[in-house]
């Protein structure tokens, strides 16, 4: 029987923890968004931190929040039936890398929403690229497969043979032709900023870029064409697989010494950029009074530093949205035998980095 509490007021730890279950019910906060750390909610609510842990452990409790040890605590998902195998998220790193968003955090959440609304749960697997791991997958009991940022034919296809449907995202290649594939449209991406370059006077236009891989293989393609088309000639800095700020660092440097004449960089990406800038400073030269640096993938990041970065940006959550939809298909209908690649285009992000060059330079 339901006691009668008016006048009663119910401890601070629960008062915390109902508003919060009442921002979770009206939309403040949506399944799978991360909520405030305990000391931001102490502080917020001017409790103490043992308060606000007892508070988030009550909602825990409840059903309503999760924590994930190393990346906060997130408003759970609501539960589906569990009688439909599950899906496999397969990617070569940890959880946590993915629990910030980001690019391929954002790709994740995408995929599971969509199986959600079709009342499929999704499972993380951090996946070895090598055949002993591909084998394991046989251990999972899942219905397919979602993999991204695993760029090796052999293994997608030690996968692939074991007969379970899989969605190769952001990688393409010859060698794996009957797999289904999303992938970002780089080689216009790439294209158009470096036209958006050109358009602004830009003649000595470099690149800093690999082909170590299918995406930045295909910005180095689309960097050529916007300087072919143009008729200028391209200039490509070349770097190693590994993609960070130090190597645009290095990298920027190298250019100054062997490229003086240049006015504009397009960088495979915005790390490659952020460490460009860096190499920039220490010049003593402004951007883009004296350089434009463009970047490549829209990071989080690259809004929010000295100078805003011009970029190329995609629709990072509908990667994944359509990358499960194309696995529902496959479910729905084996007998589908031909392989789909899907592109989703590229957006080109005007902003800080990017200007007219200095007269005298162009």
């Amino acid at each position: 029987m339901p006691s009668n509490l008016q006048g009663v007021r119910a401890p601070k730890y629960l008062q915390i923890a109902n508003r919060l279950a009442e921002m979770i019910a009206t939309g403040v906060y949506r399944p799978g968004d991360k909520v405030p750390s305990e000391r931001a909610l102490a502080q917020d609510m001017s409790v103490s931190a043992v308060t606000a842990n007892r508070a988030v452990s009550e909602l825990v409790d409840r059903g309503l929040l999760h924590r994930r040890q190393g990346c906060g605590t997130f408003v759970r998902e609501p539960q589906v039936e569990v009688s439909l195998k599950p899906i496999a998220f397969l990617y070569p790193g940890p959880e946590w890398a993915l629990a910030e968003g980001g690019f391929y955090g954002s790709i994740f959440n995408g995929a599971r929403r969509r199986l959600r609304e079709a009342g499929r749960a999704m499972e993380f697997v951090t996946a070895s690229l090598d055949p002993e791991s591909a084998g394991k997958l046989d251990d999972l009991g899942v219905a397919g497969l979602i993999s991204t940022q695993i760029n090796d034919d052999d293994f997608i296809l030690s996968v692939a043979a074991r007969g379970v449907p899989m969605i190769v995202v952001d990688y393409w290649s010859e060698g794996i032709p009957g797999i289904d594939t999303v992938t970002v449209d780089s080689l216009q991406g790439s294209h158009d900023v470096v036209r958006h370059l050109i358009q602004l006077g830009h003649r000595e236009i470099a690149h800093i870029g690999t082909e170590s891989t299918y995406n930045p293989r295909r910005r180095v393609w689309g960097y050529r064409k916007a300087m072919q088309d143009a008729g200028l000639t391209p200039r490509v800095f070349w770097v190693e697989a590994k993609n960070g700020m130090q190597i645009g660092h290095h990298t920027m440097q190298k250019v100054f010494e062997e490229y003086p004449g240049v006015t504009a960089v397009a960088c495979f990406s915005d790390l490659q950029a952020f460490g460009a800038l860096r190499a920039v400073r220490e010049r003593s030269l402004r951007v883009p009074e004296d350089i434009s640096i463009t970047g490549f993938g829209d990071m989080d990041q690259s809004e929010y530093g000295y100078v805003q970065i011009t970029t190329v940006g995609m629709d990072k959550t509908e990667i994944g949205r359509r990358a499960a939809e194309r696995l529902l298909e496959r479910l729905a209908n084996p007998s589908i035998s031909a392989a789909a690649r899907i592109v989703i285009p590229t957006h080109l992000l005007v902003r800080q980095s990017s200007g007219p060059p200095r007269t005298g330079r162009a």
